[in-house]
């Protein structure tokens, strides 16, 4: 899914399926629809750009359901795994926008959520010409895109990257 109109469509159909189910209190069986192995299937082939807004738009309307609450066992496991994706170093700003959307309209603070280890056991995705992921030029002969700060550094240039270090830990 790589057009923005393919996007806005995904989008749509999960605003649909979230009304016709999540805000009606039915629950949608796993074998159909498996939220959780769909943003880690996502997240393994490249697809988060495409996946994450979808089950975004699935689960907006819990707000308005009395089974479907943030304390309900199912979305909880669904908000761990987005906060985990959340913290993915390098994720385009639209896909991580989508957690403090979604936590906004459940009355649910971002920070109180803690994050899931699921992605740890899952192949990472392949960071380059994906669509997800912000693109990160480097030096000829670099492996990491953060550099060891060299004494001619100035010292705004070693904070930066003391503070990309710390943040990527």
């Amino acid at each position: 899914v790589s057009s923005s109109s393919e996007r806005l469509l995904l989008k749509s159909l999960g605003s649909w399926i979230g009304a016709l189910t999540v805000a009606r209190n039915r629950p949608r069986l796993r074998r159909d629809l498996d939220l959780k192995e769909l943003l880690l299937d996502a997240y393994s082939n490249g697809r988060l750009i495409a996946v994450v807004p979808f089950v975004s738009k699935v689960l907006i309307p819990s707000r308005l359901s009395r089974i479907f609450k943030p304390s309900n066992p199912w979305l909880l496991a669904i908000l761990r795994l987005l906060k985990e994706i959340y913290i993915v170093p390098d994720l385009k700003l639209n896909v991580k926008f989508e957690l403090p959307l979604l936590t906004k309209a459940l009355g649910v603070e971002a920070n109180d959520i803690e994050k899931s280890d699921l992605l740890r056991a899952r192949p990472a995705p392949v960071r380059d010409g994906n669509p997800a992921f912000t693109a990160i030029k480097r030096e000829a002969g670099m492996a990491s895109p953060i550099r060891s700060p060299s004494p001619s550094s100035s010292p705004v240039h070693s904070r930066q990257e003391a503070f990309v270090s710390n943040s990527l830990s």
